[in-house]
């Protein structure tokens, strides 16, 4: 009977515990010069109004596969209460991933500017620890290292 139970508590233990896993990133900060990330800094009125544009588009019998991924991404941001968060875009390799940070964390990078990195022929090295919530979704709350090197910034439009 113990061992039954033993295993049982192991098995909740080992479950429980790969929820969210932590990896570490290493990449330069990518722009996006149009892009949906997050509502930091947006106000209560804003938040609402664009509520409403999901729940119009989940209403919708001819959404696109485009809207239906979109509003399943929104859906995971407000799920891992990661909506009202500040994001950045980090490129390693090929893979290009939207990071949601602790605001002190964000504190740490968000005076960089593509104009500005782009003049001086610089790009924006990062090492970071995240958190996966699923594929698309990442959190952090500890920047390990960033520092400007030389070279180009990444960007898209």
């Amino acid at each position: 009977m113990r061992k039954i139970i033993a295993i049982i508590m192991l098995t909740i233990f080992t479950v429980l515990s790969c929820k969210t896993k932590t990896e570490i990133i290493e990449g330069d900060l990518y722009f996006k010069l149009i892009d949906f990330g997050s509502f930091y800094g947006a106000d209560k009125k804003q938040i609402e109004e664009f509520e409403k544009i999901i729940d119009s588009l989940r209403l919708t019998k001819l959404t696109s596969k485009n809207d239906q991924r979109f509003i399943e991404y929104y859906d995971n941001l407000k799920k891992y209460k990661l909506i009202n968060y500040p994001c950045i875009k980090i490129k390693s390799d090929t893979i290009i991933r939207q990071i949601y940070l602790a605001e002190s964390e964000y504190e740490k990078v968000k005076d960089y500017k593509w104009s500005d990195l782009r003049t001086k022929k610089k790009r924006v090295n990062l090492r970071i620890e995240v958190q996966k919530f699923d594929e698309k979704i990442f959190f952090s709350d500890k920047i390990i290292d960033f520092k400007e090197i030389e070279g180009e910034t990444y960007w898209k439009k």
